[in-house]
């Protein structure tokens, strides 16, 4: 799972980069699988956030990604742009 994950994390790069605007959201099938997401995203976390900004969201309350907290889903931005 974790050679999948890198793959999926290069691709996110690599797209975002040729399309600086978009907004990918990451949501697991399963709550398993959200939380597996999410652990990924804070082993991952400072590398993130040098590119990228993630918010986490809970039913339709999105925030600023906090590695305390539980989420349902996640969006990745690139750092120069927002889409709030």
């Amino acid at each position: 799972m974790v050679k999948v994950l890198a793959t999926v994390a290069r691709v996110v790069d690599a797209f975002i980069q040729a399309r600086p605007d978009s907004k990918i959201r990451v949501e697991g099938s399963t709550t398993a699988r959200s939380r597996l997401y999410q652990m990924q995203f804070v082993q991952h976390l400072q590398v993130i956030n040098e590119k990228y900004v993630i918010t986490g969201s809970r039913g339709r309350q999105e925030e600023l990604f906090d590695p305390r907290k539980k989420y349902t889903s996640f969006s990745i931005v690139a750092k120069s742009v927002s889409h709030e």
